[in-house]
C-alpha cells in the first residue's frame, strides 16, 4: 500500500497546482525581461558591466567574460542564493545559542517569540556585506548574460530578481541602482 506522502506528491491536483505556479512564474519573468530589454538596448547594462569590470582584476574579468554561458550563470545564481542562505543561517544560529540558556524557564510561546525576535535583529555591517555580495553577483550575472546575447528570460541570475521585485525595481537596479551598489551605497539594494 502506498504511503500518504506518495499519494500527496502524486496527486493530480498538486501537480496541476505546481504547473500553474511555474506557468505564472514564467510569465512574470517574461514580462519583467520585456520591460527591462530597453536597458539592454540602450547600453545601460553594458555601462554597468564596465563598472563591475573595474572592481576586479582585468584577467579575472576577461576569463569570466570569455567563458560565460548559461551554465556559469546558473552557478553564479546558486552562489548568490547560498550567500543569502548563509546570512539567514547565521541569524538562526545566533538565536539558537542565546536561547540555549533559557530552555527550561520559558514556556513555548515566549521561547518562540524570543527566538524569532533574535533572528530578526540585523548584525551591523555584516548583513549589508552579505546582501551586497549576493546582489553584486546577480547583477554581474545579468550583465554578462545580456552582453553575451543570452536572453534575460534564460538568465538564472535575472530570474530571482524578476520573481522577488517589481519590474520597475529590477530595471532600476540593473541600470541606476546598480551604480549605487558599485559606489557602496546601502540604498543601491532594493528589497
Amino acid at each position: 500500500m502506498p504511503s500518504l506522502t506518495t499519494n500527496l506528491w502524486n496527486n493530480a491536483g498538486y501537480k496541476e497546482h505546481r504547473r500553474s505556479i511555474r506557468k505564472r512564474e514564467k510569465e512574470r519573468i517574461g514580462e519583467t525581461a520585456e520591460f527591462c530589454v530597453s536597458a539592454v538596448k540602450d547600453g545601460g547594462i553594458e555601462a554597468t558591466a564596465d563598472k563591475i569590470a573595474k572592481r576586479v582584476s582585468r584577467d579575472t574579468w576577461d576569463v569570466l567574460r570569455r567563458r560565460w554561458g548559461r551554465f556559469r550563470c546558473k552557478w553564479m545564481a546558486r552562489l548568490a542564493q547560498q550567500i543569502l542562505d548563509a546570512k539567514a543561517q547565521m541569524h538562526e544560529t545566533a538565536a539558537d545559542v542565546v536561547m540555549l540558556k533559557w530552555w527550561n524557564p520559558l514556556h513555548t510561546p515566549e521561547r518562540v517569540f524570543a527566538h524569532e525576535l533574535l533572528k530578526s535583529i540585523p548584525f551591523p555591517g555584516v548583513d549589508e556585506h552579505f546582501v551586497a555580495a549576493a546582489y553584486g553577483i546577480r547583477l554581474t550575472g545579468v550583465c554578462l548574460c545580456a552582453t553575451q546575447g543570452i536572453p534575460l528570460t534564460k538568465c538564472a541570475c535575472f530570474q530571482p530578481l524578476a520573481l522577488g521585485w517589481t519590474k520597475e525595481q529590477v530595471k532600476s537596479f540593473l541600470v541606476s541602482r546598480g551604480d549605487e551598489w558599485m559606489r557602496g551605497s546601502k540604498s543601491g539594494l532594493v528589497g
